[in-house]
């Protein structure tokens, strides 16, 4: 709660590095190591709050014209870095063992990951996150304080302490159509890992609608997308998106009666799989279908990269960069700068 604790413990911060690729081996040619790389130092309300502008400030953000409004929506939601953040440093490890360890939020072209110092703590495991009142708290002192301290942007709490921050998590990358984020945990270290992905884009949401199938709850709708993306399905996939158990499991029960989905394995340990006969597109036609989504995004001459194109047509990273090499070798489009420079942009001829 001091002014500048890392006088005395200068680690006990975060810090936030952007790597232009997949990792950080991943460097262009003569290009930046870093988009960005910064510490956050201060009190945990001012980290919070650095450290989710800064994220912000570093991913794409789509602009949505509501009636007279409009709406920003960002790679990843701001509430849910919000929570990711605050989590790291509230139930991190601060025993002597760990205080030469900062938290560790990276950013990467196809993901967030949020990584602080110890594993969960006490009889919580990866499979009860997002449950239910499922909580058990390494720093007690600090999550009792933290309940009645505000952040100096937003006036809001740090945190809640009521088990409300991985469901909070869970329901905002959801309502944008976010696949659930990844969880890791060990001994030394907990992390979170959100996909960058919209799994509800152009492609997928044609793909639903050809299903036929009227009524789908909007989880249901994420859930084939996980299917249809390769990802089976359990009960701990539908808990994350916020749903009940009984809930979860009549969701899924459901798909398996509209014959679109297959479970693999009893109760408590059931897989759920697309169904042999739900069709899906051929390869030919899903490529066909987002080389014309690419094509329209370029079609009022403006000059995009490919992070730009998979934000605007939902198509996945890899199939953009084989769309752009395609329509390169037709001599559809040109390119503004050389192949692994970071101010790479294209447009059409």
């Amino acid at each position: 709660m001091g002014a500048y604790p890392q006088q005395f413990f200068p680690q006990l911060n975060a810090t936030f590095v952007v790597y232009p690729g997949l990792s950080a081996r991943d460097i262009p040619a003569n290009g930046p190591r870093f988009l960005d790389n910064r510490s956050f130092d201060g009190p945990i309300p001012v980290i919070v709050d650095e450290a989710v502008t800064a994220v912000l400030r570093n991913t794409s953000v789509r602009s949505f014209v509501e009636g007279s409004g409009r709406t920003d929506v960002y790679d990843y939601p701001a509430e849910a870095v919000r929570q990711a953040v605050a989590n790291a440093l509230l139930h991190r490890d601060y025993s002597p063992y760990f205080r030469g360890a900062p938290v560790q939020i990276t950013l990467f072209a196809d993901r967030l990951v949020v990584a602080n110092p110890g594993g969960l703590f006490g009889a919580v495991t990866e499979e009860d996150l997002g449950g239910d009142g499922v909580t058990s708290t390494r720093n007690s002192v600090l999550a009792r304080l933290l309940q009645d301290v505000r952040q100096p942007e937003t006036g809001r709490m740090v945190s809640e302490n009521r088990a409300s921050g991985i469901p909070t998590m869970l329901r905002e990358l959801s309502l944008v159509g976010s696949p659930p984020p990844e969880f890791d945990s060990r001994i030394t270290r907990f992390r979170v890992t959100m996909p960058r992905d919209a799994l509800l884009g152009d492609e997928t949401m044609t793909w639903i609608a050809g299903l036929g199938q009227q009524g789908l709850t909007p989880t249901q709708h994420i859930a084939l997308a996980e299917m249809h993306a390769g990802r089976p399905v359990t009960d701990g996939t539908m808990r994350n998106l916020g749903l009940a158990a009984p809930r979860a499991a009549n969701e899924l029960s459901d798909l398996i009666t509209r014959g679109l989905v297959v479970r693999i394995g009893e109760r408590g340990h059931a897989r759920y799989l697309l169904a042999p006969e739900t069709p899906e597109p051929s390869p030919a036609a899903s490529e066909s279908s987002a080389e014309e989504l690419v094509w329209r995004a370029l079609a009022d001459g403006s000059e995009l990269s490919r992070r730009d194109l998979q934000e605007r047509t939902g198509v996945t990273w890899t199939r953009v960069l084989r769309v752009l090499r395609s329509l390169e070798q037709q001599g559809k489009i040109i390119a503004t700068a050389p192949v692994r420079s970071p101010l790479r942009r294209y447009r059409r001829r």
